[in-house]
């Protein structure tokens, strides 16, 4: 092949995976007003967020074959806990190995989102994506303990 040949392939190239990379990129950065918040599905997403309206109850375990030790189905509780959820930041950097909780958001269309916590509930794993979250500020783990030690306690009396 000749030189020109040989340009016009890595021009192509070079083109073809600039293009390609273009094509995953947001048209806009302003959110649709009317669209309900999602838990974001992909590692570009900084921020958690979920529709404490579309959530039925949250089951909690301590593993994923393990039994259910705890169900959040009051409203309070569940708008405590989406608030605390939705002031997550991504996940940057190193994150401990300890598990702490399996937590099931089971909404109401049906569909579960599963979220993984470790680091004593300091951060989560969102199951179906793989995108790791942290809670902020930092002592907001402190108040998921409370609300999931409680939980648990009362779901033990009733089974």
């Amino acid at each position: 092949m000749g030189k020109r040949n040989w340009l016009a392939i890595a021009i192509i190239s070079v083109l073809s995976i600039f293009l390609a990379s273009c094509g995953n990129l947001p048209t806009s950065k302003t959110p649709d007003a009317n669209a309900s918040p999602q838990v974001p599905m992909n590692s570009n997403e900084e921020i958690f967020m979920i529709k404490k309206e579309d959530i039925s109850s949250v089951t909690i375990s301590t593993g994923e074959n393990d039994p259910i030790s705890g169900v959040i189905d009051k409203e309070t509780d569940i708008y405590h806990l989406v608030s605390l959820l939705n002031n997550a930041v991504h996940l940057t950097g190193d994150a401990t190995a300890d598990y702490y909780r399996l937590v099931k958001l089971n909404m109401k269309d049906g569909s579960v989102k599963a979220l993984e916590f470790g680091g004593h509930g300091r951060f989560f794993k969102v199951l179906d994506s793989g995108v790791f979250f942290k809670l902020e500020p930092p002592e907001n783990h402190k108040k998921l303990n409370k609300l999931i030690d409680r939980v648990e306690k009362e779901y033990q009396l009733k089974h």
